[in-house]
């Protein structure tokens, strides 16, 4: 456990890895860690991370032995690789782009297609479209959305270069439990 706990100390502030702590202690030291202002993010892969693992932002179950880790978990991974925490880091990244692609789209379909359906523009320039047309735009609209949002299937998170510790996403954020991963 102390080497584990030694070689992540070198990468994030010392002060923040904490290694074989009961589930009181690491309760309080993720209270500690919000009310200082911070976004925590909990990885347990036992029982006695449930009460840490409810109580911060975001609770990560890795290879959870039992049904309260899923239940007290926002995440649950199915390996003991902790690795996979930066693919998460990676989804969650492409995830709000797309989110923010889709609504973008969206915006600019209605704010462009409404008036003109409307006949708004029919006055002045001519333009007016049918209701057939508009409805198959409309379908067209929202096929385009589903397929951009289909595209995490597709997703290689190994050859997607995102800066992952931007927006508070650093690994200070983290508190880190491996308790049993040695």
């Amino acid at each position: 456990q102390m080497c584990i706990r030694d070689r992540y100390q070198r990468r994030v502030h010392g002060d923040k890895i904490r290694g074989a702590n009961n589930a009181q202690q690491k309760k309080e030291f993720l209270q500690a860690l919000m009310r200082e202002g911070q976004k925590v993010m909990m990885i347990g892969d036992g029982l006695n991370d449930i009460m840490s693992l409810a109580e911060a932002n975001v609770g990560v179950a890795i290879n959870p032995k039992s049904e309260l880790n899923l239940l007290a978990a926002d995440i649950v991974l199915l390996s003991d690789d902790l690795t996979k925490i930066l693919d998460l880091f990676k989804l969650c990244k492409y995830s709000l782009l797309l989110i923010k692609l889709n609504l973008l789209w969206a915006f600019i379909y209605n704010i462009a297609a409404i008036p003109v359906a409307a006949g708004v523009f029919y006055q002045s320039f001519g333009l007016k479209l049918s209701p057939m047309v508009s409805s198959v735009a409309m379908s067209l609209s929202s096929i385009l959305i589903l397929i951009s949002s289909n595209s995490l299937r597709l997703l290689n998170l190994k050859q997607l270069n995102l800066d992952l510790f931007k927006n508070n996403l650093s690994p200070r954020s983290c508190a880190v439990s491996y308790t049993h991963l040695t």
